[in-house]
């Protein structure tokens, strides 16, 4: 039998308490405050790698034997992450066991409120495996509805497995999406209230053409010596958040449009400008700017930074408090001003407003954007002792949605969701009992993948860490192929099954406005990467 290698981690506790207890033994000698000191509960963290990937190893199993002789069994998580707590104070041990192979053993020394930390010398980063063969699809998207190409719009195959493969349209509304599974796909794409689909044959080591559309033939520009150029830039009304993916366009004389998107830091610059005087529209999701420019012939008129601030002007907003989200705070923060958003207070016990808001029609399809925070009052919805949501509230609604309006819901509120329209997100437990999807186990940081192009352009990143604090969230088992996907990632369930590759943030689009939702939200300690998919979100209603 091989003798395992043995390693010896120790944390050091600080000077200061050092002293302290130094001090304590000279003036009481009598109070046995080693003792006191080594029955102060330590705790460890460590993280178990495989020796030949040196991959994280899920469901190992660990022995911790305390400063005290006391065994404290555990295992790794899905990123191999192992914890011990409440642990005795002193010279102890951690075995790991991976069945058949020798098991591994390391000296730990616990100190008392401090944690210990064990790092696998095994784990590094693992070779990535080669992509699967495939082929490639491209096109240009062009709108049939104005007779314009759609730039910067969100083009993706959904593959049999679950992953996605995504692109975006280029400035002019092209793109190639290359990495496509062979055979029958369906190629979706999306931006705002654009969506169309297209069926292709996908052959390993080939393109494959959309045809092209006439409709959208490029319009011929006016002679060089009359047009100029126009730059800017586009931020939200706080005036610091720059917004990319955001429209921006002149239209001609004729009812064209030269129009362009906005870049990851907001800038845009439009060539082809009419000279004289003309209007920049910018438009991102409800949020609007219209900004009067004079274009001289063959000169580039720059905007200044600070008439970037697209405006809630005419933008009605009503929000449901909840006890554990804050969207007001992102709003507050975004720079949209307190009189253009109406608040209805709720709490897990109080519904009131489904009576103040929902069932009042005139009042409800008086705002453009209505936001439901996580835990707010959803008995009408969930508990069948109550007074069940009354059918003409929920219809209400779903009108509200189908001419225009947009829904913006988290985390528990997701039951509201889930009652108006059940079609388009597949939520973890049985559909018909509210609740049953809170089953996110909590706290876990969870990294995740922007599979979204714009947000991932936006973000600057196409990954990120979810840090789910509070004592369950809601769990999303799938999406309809319909449902826009922004965040991905694993969940571990609070019974230990950790489900993989699932969607965090979605939105979908039942009629002319949006539905969004998200399993997290704002709270205290949020990271900001956190707080900016939460205000980037905003501006996709």
């Amino acid at each position: 039998m091989h003798t395992p290698a043995r390693s010896t981690f120790r944390v050091f506790l600080p000077s200061a308490l050092l002293a302290l207890t130094a001090v304590a033994a000279v003036s009481s000698p009598s109070c046995n405050c080693d003792d006191e000191l080594l029955s102060t509960p330590g705790s460890l963290r460590g993280v178990v790698c495989s020796t030949a990937t040196g991959a994280p190893l899920a469901n190992i199993k660990v022995t911790i034997v305390d400063g005290r002789g006391k065994s404290h069994e555990t295992t790794t998580d899905a990123t191999g992450v192992y914890r011990g707590e409440r642990l005795g104070a002193g010279a102890g041990t951690v075995t790991v066991d991976e069945g058949n192979l020798v098991a591994r053993i390391y000296d730990v020394e616990i100190d008392p409120l401090e944690e210990a930390e064990i790092i696998d010398s095994t784990c590094h980063d693992a070779e990535p495996p080669p992509p699967p063969p495939g082929g490639s699809v491209s096109g240009c998207i062009c709108d049939e509805a104005v007779g314009s190409w759609v730039a910067g719009a969100n083009v993706f195959v959904l593959t049999a497995t679950g992953g996605v493969v995504v692109t975006a349209t280029d400035e002019v509304g092209c793109f190639l999406l290359e990495g496509v599974p062979p055979g029958a796909q369906v190629l979706k794409v999306e931006k705002g209230a654009f969506f169309e689909e297209h069926e292709v044959d996908v052959v390993v080591g080939q393109d494959r053409a959309l045809p092209v559309e006439d409709v959208c033939e490029p319009t011929p520009l006016p002679p060089p010596g009359d047009v100029g150029s126009v730059e800017g830039r586009v931020c939200a009304p706080d005036g610091v958040t720059w917004l990319s993916a955001a429209d921006a366009f002149v239209v001609r004389s004729d009812g064209t449009r030269v129009a362009t998107s906005t870049d990851v830091d907001g800038h845009y610059h439009i060539d082809g400008v009419p000279v004289g005087d003309q209007v920049v529209e910018i438009i991102k999701g409800s949020f609007t700017a219209s900004i009067p420019v004079t274009i001289t012939s063959g000169v580039t008129t720059v905007i200044p930074d600070d008439e970037c601030q697209l405006a809630a002007e005419n933008l009605h907003i009503a929000v449901v408090t909840g006890d554990y989200d804050r969207v007001q705070e992102v709003l507050d923060d975004l720079g949209i001003e307190s009189g253009d958003v109406d608040t209805y207070p709720s709490s897990v016990f109080d519904s009131a407003w489904t009576e103040d808001l929902l069932a009042d029609r005139t009042r409800l399809f008086g705002y453009d954007i209505v936001f439901l925070n996580c835990g707010l009052g959803d008995l009408p919805f969930t508990a069948h002792f109550f007074n069940v949501i009354p059918e003409q509230s929920l219809q209400n609604l779903r009108d509200f949605v189908s001419q225009g309006g947009s829904v913006y819901a988290s985390d528990w509120a997701y039951y509201v969701v889930e009652k108006a329209w059940p079609d388009f997100i597949a939520f973890r437990g049985d559909d018909a009992v509210g609740g049953s999807a809170k089953v996110g186990f909590a706290p876990q940081t969870v990294t995740a993948l922007v599979v979204d192009a714009p947000m991932s352009f936006a973000l600057g990143q196409n990954s990120m860490e979810l840090h789910y604090p509070l004592s369950a969230w809601v769990v999303i088992d799938d999406a309809s192929p319909s449902t826009t996907v922004y965040i991905r990632g694993d969940a571990e369930l609070d019974s230990g099954t950790v489900l993989t590759n699932v969607p965090h943030t979605v939105a979908f689009r039942p009629g002319s406005g949006r539905v969004l939702f998200t399993s997290f939200h704002q709270e205290p300690g949020i990271n900001p990467d956190m707080q900016r998919v939460l205000q980037l979100l905003i501006f996709e209603l």
